[in-house]
């Protein structure tokens, strides 16, 4: 399967690759139900994971052909929001950085003679 990891929070689509597959291949994330996209050959699935409807974690994907054929591959699919500072970290940053210029300015212009 590519990807092996996704965000949950968007739409993502996964190729999936087997044997005997078709679009009635009926594919799931744990117990979340995906959508075939396309099943180019008999080889290749595309499906959809739909926004937000997994969870943080490992999933187990399951597939079933209508022939009553079945396969699961174990921990094959990592749902993990991206890791990403929270904002208020980058105002914090930003208004440290403008405080440190401006203390600068004043140390400068009370150390630093004027010339006039």
């Amino acid at each position: 399967m590519d990807p092996s990891s996704i965000d949950p929070q968007k739409e993502n689509s996964l190729a999936i690759f087997g044997r005997n597959l078709s679009r009635d291949t009926i594919v799931q994330a744990g117990t979340v139900g995906l959508r075939v996209a396309d099943a180019p050959d008999a080889s290749h699935l595309i499906v959809v994971v739909p926004a937000r409807a997994l969870t943080d974690g490992t999933y187990n994907i399951g597939l079933t052909n209508p022939d009553g054929q079945f396969d699961d591959a174990m921990g094959a699919l990592t749902a993990a929001h991206p890791s990403t500072p929270p904002v208020f970290l980058f105002w914090i940053g930003g208004g440290a950085l403008v405080g440190g210029l401006v203390l600068l300015r004043v140390l400068r212009w009370l150390l630093i003679p004027s010339t006039s």
